[in-house]
């Protein structure tokens, strides 16, 4: 998976319609409805959600933790479907890519018996 992480203003390339005013003579330029990043992590969300779907057909995971921040698991949590959402045994909202990999190990030793 390849994902956009510029910056909204970058990822938008077109400028912003205009309006005339029918009271008075003013302009004023439209805002997007939706923000580039909320888009894209929607769209991110609904990728990982697919793929889990498909491990669960092919029996890859009897159980599965599920690890994201807060908003993002919970797009993911909308898309499950019931046979995947039972398998889940533990969700962890929060953001751990700043992590590094002794720093991440440590945190999910605590928290997970494995």
């Amino acid at each position: 998976m390849i994902h956009d992480h510029r910056p909204s203003r970058e990822a938008i390339t077109d400028k912003p319609g205009r309006a005339l005013e029918s009271d008075h003579l003013s302009r004023h330029t439209y805002e997007p409805r939706s923000d580039w990043h909320t888009y894209q992590k929607h769209v991110f969300a609904n990728e990982i959600s697919q793929i889990l779907i498909e491990a669960e057909k092919l029996h890859e995971f009897h159980s599965l933790i599920l690890i994201a921040p807060p908003k993002i698991l919970g797009e993911i949590r909308k898309h499950l479907p019931k046979p995947v959402s039972e398998k889940v045994t533990m969700e962890i909202a929060k953001d751990l890519t700043k992590f590094t990999d002794q720093d991440l190990k440590a945190y999910l030793d605590e928290l997970i018996v494995w």
